[in-house]
């Protein structure tokens, strides 16, 4: 009988290694920081003050609200920064929180100010922090006066006395409900373990703000911006999916993976037809997302703050993000490969099989369980 267990329990050890070999839980310890930024939840409103149907859906009153407040219906700078978002393919508060989100700035007087009499800092903040790319810059500075005419709307409507007043107080509440709760969560091992590489810090930062949803917005440096009022798991899983975006980056960069998954018609044809309010509005960012998605996945599982894959992978993002469905099917059938081995594996089965036959696996096994 003992040697019964004995064996059993070597066999859950290798089994249980696979994406997150040689992971040792206690190696690293997860420091947590919860704040708020009137400054970067100026710039998401911005989402929905531009009167895009996708965002009205969760902004309606506050839509009506501020229009009135702000008087900005027919503002020439926001109608030409949702322009530059519709001819980019961009969302605009992914990409100008990610530009801004470098600077110390925390109110909107803050960051006009910066607009106004030190504008190459924020380019100086950007490259300190290792997020500072010329094409991304370049359009950054072209609609330089359209988002200073924005902060400056925003500065003359009071939007930070208002936000303090009204908004703050209940973020507030949230932040220090849940600094007592996400403490005992250590995620930073399970995505160091991956890679084989350390993180550059071992602390995580949350910007609990109320105009991101949907979004979950990385600003660079493990730090990210979420709605305020989400279960506790979704913030862990949001900090894990978040972080690992630069890891995945990094090592996609210097595969063949992405010229080898555009021939994929399946996987291809899912980039192609969807809605493209989700982002993720080139190949390589949407293999990207997959991948740190399916990750997300198998840590969280770890983790006890996982939602059921099946579902996951049919409704994210109007189920766009096929690659992440075929990646967790290749897991579930070689959980002892390391992320690197697994990915290899996958890409190489939909060369020879297609990915649509390893994607229609997945939903079989579910069904037949």
């Amino acid at each position: 009988m003992k040697n019964i267990l004995y064996i059993t329990i070597i066999v859950f050890i290798i089994i249980s290694n696979g994406v997150f070999n040689n992971l040792n839980a206690q190696e690293k310890v997860t420091h947590w920081e919860i704040k708020t930024s009137s400054a970067l939840d100026g710039v998401c409103l911005l989402n929905t003050l531009t009167g895009d149907p996708y965002y009205l859906q969760f902004y309606t009153d506050d839509y009506n609200k501020w229009t009135d407040i702000l008087k900005s219906n027919t503002d020439k700078n926001i109608i030409s920064i949702y322009k530059m978002k519709i001819k980019r393919g961009i969302i605009i508060s992914s990409y100008l929180t990610y530009m801004l989100g470098s600077n110390p700035d925390t109110t909107i007087i803050d960051l006009k100010y910066r607009f106004e009499n030190d504008f190459s800092s924020i380019k100086t903040q950007l490259k300190k922090s290792g997020n500072y790319n010329n094409l991304n810059w370049l359009y950054f500075r072209l609609y330089k006066k359209e988002i200073k005419g924005y902060l400056e709307l925003l500065s003359n409507a009071n939007f930070d006395s208002i936000y303090y007043q009204d908004i703050k107080p209940d973020i507030q509440h949230n932040i220090d409900s849940l600094a007592s709760k996400i403490s005992g969560f250590n995620i930073v091992p399970y995505i160091e373990n991956i890679f084989g590489e350390q993180l550059e810090s071992d602390t995580i930062t949350i910007y609990l703000l109320n105009f991101t949803k949907p979004h979950g917005i990385s600003i660079g440096n493990n730090r990210f911006i979420t709605y305020y009022n989400y279960d506790i798991k979704i913030y862990i899983n949001n900090a894990i999916h978040e972080v690992l975006h630069k890891p995945v980056n990094n090592f996609l960069s210097n595969t063949n993976y992405i010229k080898e998954l555009k021939k994929d018609t399946f996987i291809y044809n899912a980039f192609l037809n969807h809605d493209k309010n989700f982002g993720y509005n080139n190949f390589f960012a949407a293999i990207e997302e997959s991948c740190v998605r399916f990750l997300e996945q198998a840590i969280s599982e770890k983790l006890g703050t996982s939602y059921n894959a099946k579902e996951r992978w049919k409704n994210d993002d109007k189920g766009m993000h096929v690659f992440a469905a075929i990646l967790y099917q290749v897991y579930t059938e070689k959980p002892t490969l390391s992320f690197k081995e697994l990915i290899a594996e996958a890409v190489e089965q939909c060369k020879n099989n297609g990915g649509e036959t390893i994607y229609n696996r997945l939903y079989y096994n579910f069904q037949n369980k």
